[in-house]
């Protein structure tokens, strides 16, 4: 019977391999790290890498490396900055980011060309902001055939029967 040796060979390679995709899943690696490993590294197991404090500087460093659609779905709440969400506008997944419940009134206001406002309205983590005058800033943008369903609706209609009770409880 043939017996191999795990540590020689094939096997090496196989268990190397596995083991710089885990760590580079989950470690938190520095900028000089990715620039000493990125050649060993799984980007995009880095990409998804919510350990990473990344930085503008290094996202320029590294942007043909990244997968921009796993960082997008993992990115810190740092990067949702309207700076940096602009700066790299053409390589975020903006499906992903107008699903995203992190970004700021003054990020929504700078970014507003970019949102897939269908995804944006139906993000039920948004719906405090949903409101007439949010409707007012931002109508130019939702699409009336995703508005029903959405939470952005279901808000807009809940603050409807409140003042209904209300006007009802009055009387």
């Amino acid at each position: 019977m043939e017996t191999n040796n795990i540590f020689d060979g094939a096997y090496s390679r196989i268990i190397e391999d596995e083991a710089w995709q885990r760590v580079s899943g989950d470690y938190p690696f520095s900028a000089e790290q990715l620039e000493q490993y990125k050649d060993r590294l799984d980007w995009h197991e880095v990409s998804g890498n919510r350990n990473i404090s990344w930085t503008a500087s290094m996202l320029e460093k590294f942007k043909r490396r990244l997968d921009w659609h796993e960082l997008s779905r993992s990115m810190p709440d740092e990067l949702y900055s309207a700076e940096i969400l602009l700066k790299f506008k053409d390589l975020w997944d903006w499906n992903v980011i107008s699903s995203s419940c992190n970004l700021s009134e003054e990020t929504v206001s700078r970014v507003a060309d970019y949102l897939v406002w269908r995804e944006f309205i139906s993000n039920y983590y948004n719906r405090e902001r949903f409101t007439k005058e949010f409707y007012e800033k931002y109508k130019e943008y939702i699409p009336s055939s995703f508005l029903k369903g959405s939470a952005f609706y279901d808000n807009i209609l809940e603050a409807k029967i409140r003042e209904i009770k209300t006007s009802l409880s009055m009387q």
